[in-house]
């Protein structure tokens, strides 16, 4: 469908994220509070010496027990004894790590720290131990990786043996105000895993940056997918890089509303795809649209209209806007041409990002208007 006369290469520039600290405080309930026991809540000195008598004496009944140091722990805490809270939390982090109360004060002591390496390595603990406990602990994960240091201890877990990573890519999907925090983790992590469930996430996340127009963060992540072809992001032709992916817009997103729509059918010619759109009478709409990256130049755009049921005053053209400036040129109707059929235009250096679209209007009848499109 579109071939380019001339082209040149583009550059794009990297926007640095905020300090660790400060956007763990912008999570929601962050930084986590151990609220587990009432020892935490209720700081009166008589309580706090009863708890603190009965966690020393389990602690020397059976110095191995995990919960106890963690009541300890607490009661440490809430008589202002950090350094002994500490090394309460720890050893019994050491001796199980499914010590619930453990794991969420240690995660909160290395948020106010910025320790973001063993934030996560007590996140890690609970969701392997306490799945019950996961939505809140993935909400919180996903605001860690809004900032550099954050991602950076996020990616040891970006693997295929990790079992809470697609809830996480989920959860973070939902939670995270824009994708660009998301993408740069896939963007920075060795090994992506290649498993067909994450792939509606990984599709998700495509969808969010084209959305948001980080369209340069989204040209650096799709090549690392798992099945796509890095082709698909300088094409429009309807092949098996850019159709039926599941990472739209990239690949041909096919509207199906119900007064308008496309779907693929097989060519005429060749044996490839054709896009076949429709529009019921006095409706317009976008039918189809594709994604692509173009360096500046002159390009032609080339197609071919191989059936058609029309009514009167339905039209059908392609429409070329940039996502960056708003820019669009138009064909006119694609309807009236027999043949192949043609239209030459020019990108400038402020956009590397179009959408085509085709738009097809219904026009005056009873029965929709329909067209079938191949290159």
């Amino acid at each position: 469908l579109l071939s380019a006369v001339n082209s040149a290469a583009h550059k794009t520039s990297a926007v640095s994220g905020p300090r660790w600290t400060g956007a763990l405080t912008q999570a929601p309930g962050a930084p986590l509070r151990p609220v587990l026991a009432a020892i935490a809540r209720n700081p009166q000195r008589q309580d706090l010496k009863r708890n603190l008598d009965a966690a020393r004496a389990s602690v020397s009944i059976a110095p191995l027990h995990g919960p106890a140091l963690g009541v300890a722990g607490l009661g440490y805490d809430a008589a202002r004894r950090p350094t002994q809270a500490l090394r309460a939390m720890q050893q019994a982090d050491h001796l199980s790590r499914r010590e619930g109360v453990a794991q969420y004060w240690l995660i909160n002591h290395a948020i106010r720290g910025g320790d973001a390496v063993a934030a996560l390595r007590h996140y890690d603990a609970l969701l392997l131990t306490l799945p019950t406990a996961g939505q809140p602990l993935l909400q919180q994960m996903a605001m860690v990786t809004t900032v550099p240091q954050g991602r950076a201890a996020m990616r040891r877990y970006v693997r295929v043996d990790n079992p809470w990573f697609d809830d996480f890519l989920a959860s973070a999907l939902t939670t995270l105000p824009r994708a660009a925090p998301l993408g740069q983790l896939i963007e920075q992590s060795p090994h992506l895993p290649d498993q067909p469930a994450l792939r509606p996430y990984m599709g998700e996340l495509v969808r969010r940056l084209a959305a948001e127009k980080d369209y340069a963060l989204l040209a650096r992540i799709y090549p690392r997918l798992a099945h796509t072809d890095a082709t698909a992001l300088r094409s429009v032709a309807l092949n098996s890089a850019t159709v039926d992916t599941g990472y739209l817009p990239v690949s041909w997103d096919l509207g199906s509303e119900s007064d308008f729509g496309a779907s693929l059918v097989q060519a005429e010619r060749g044996g490839g795809f054709a896009i076949e759109a429709f529009s019921l009478p006095g409706v317009r709409g976008i039918t189809a649209r594709k994604l692509v990256f173009l360096s500046p130049g002159a390009y032609l755009l080339r197609w071919r209209v191989s059936d058609k049921e029309v009514n009167r005053n339905a039209l059908a053209n392609w429409r070329l806007s940039c996502g960056a400036t708003n820019q669009a040129v138009e064909s006119s109707s694609i309807l009236a041409g027999q043949g192949v059929q043609t239209m030459v235009f020019t990108v400038g250096a402020n956009c590397p990002a179009w959408t085509l679209e085709l738009m097809v209007a219904g026009g005056d009848g009873v029965s929709p208007s329909r067209v079938i499109v191949e290159d």
